[in-house]
């Protein structure tokens, strides 16, 4: 469990002042939708509007909140799809209708997480000595199915062992069931754009702190040339101190996701071409041989990442 939890209990919980309030008829309409909505695409046109006040079902930064030079080095990890006009997506829903299954949801959900986790783990330890690891969440996911609402906390921390790798663990924070009656939905939606806003306020934060520490090295090393210009020193302008990661600092997803990156394996330097990640590009490969639910998916490049919990265990390939 992240050690900021009661935090998230906290924000989640909060009274919020919805404008308009949301009435009873909200309540009845949104019940409506919500029947006449049996697959995902009439969830997300019909559902997720009244829920969210929007038809968007993940949210991050504009490109122009963060510097250019760290967008590049790190855009491997903070640009997880094709749409290169959103960094950071650290808050998600995934919406199924009642035809669906849930454990797709599920996955889905905890992919989304570990995406956005590990985007906020490479940014928050940008310009650092090492990554960093405070066993706190700044990702939220959130699951729409058949009348209720899910929302789950995502958080790195690192195996035990020698080979010490990151692990991105799924928790879930609590369900409302906005159905059932006009309190529970109103509660639901609160909590829903609660966990939205805060999700908001850490990604800003963390954009914030990474710009702040470029914008030091740049002025440190500036000074450094300046006094050796003055010693008539050779300036040395070899830029080998720019953010490199280490082995132990590669690509992982879980629920609990612990990676088992290739050996000899090259971090993406400069402007190394990405992959690009759609939803449709997360194909069924096999079923494997371990208990009960369990199945690998392929993406894109050489990474093999491993997911487990309780439930279930999924091995990615990113």
């Amino acid at each position: 469990m992240p050690d900021n939890w009661e935090e998230i209990i906290e924000r989640l919980a909060r009274p919020r002042p919805l404008s308009p309030k949301l009435s009873d008829g909200d309540f009845r309409q949104f019940k409506r939708a919500d029947t006449l909505a049996s697959k995902e695409k009439p969830v997300t046109t019909l559902v997720v509007p009244l829920l969210d006040g929007n038809i968007i079902c993940h949210y991050g930064a504009r490109p122009e909140q963060l510097s250019h030079q760290i967008r590049e080095e790190l855009s491997h990890y903070i640009i997880p799809s094709t749409q290169d006009d959103l960094l950071m997506p650290n808050f998600f829903l995934e919406a199924k209708g009642p035809d669906e299954l849930h454990v797709v949801a599920t996955r889905q959900a905890c992919y989304d997480g570990a995406l956005g986790a590990r985007g906020m783990h490479f940014l928050q330890s940008y310009q650092q000595e090492g990554p960093t690891y405070d066993n706190n969440t700044y990702t939220l996911t959130s699951i729409y199915h058949g009348g209720a609402l899910k929302i789950y906390a995502t958080h790195v921390t690192t195996s035990e062992g020698p080979d010490s790798r990151p692990e991105y663990i799924t928790t879930q924070v609590n369900t409302w069931g906005m159905t059932g009656n006009p309190e529970t939905f109103r509660q639901g939606i609160s909590a829903y754009r609660n966990a939205r806003d805060w999700a908001k306020e850490k990604r800003d934060e963390f954009i914030r702190a990474a710009n702040e520490r470029l914008s030091e090295a740049h002025s440190q090393h500036s000074s450094i040339t300046q006094h050796q210009s003055a010693s008539d020193l050779t300036p040395n302008l070899d830029d080998s101190d720019a953010s490199t990661e280490s082995d132990e600092y590669q690509d992982a997803q879980q629920w609990k996701f612990a990676a088992l990156i290739e050996h000899g394996e090259e971090e993406p330097q400069g402007k190394t071409k990405k992959p690009r990640i759609h939803a449709s590009e997360s194909p069924l490969m096999q079923l494997v041989t371990w208990p009960a639910t369990q199945l690998v998916i392929g993406l894109p490049n050489r990474a093999f990442l491993s997911v487990s919990t309780n439930l279930l265990q999924i091995a990615l390939e990113v």
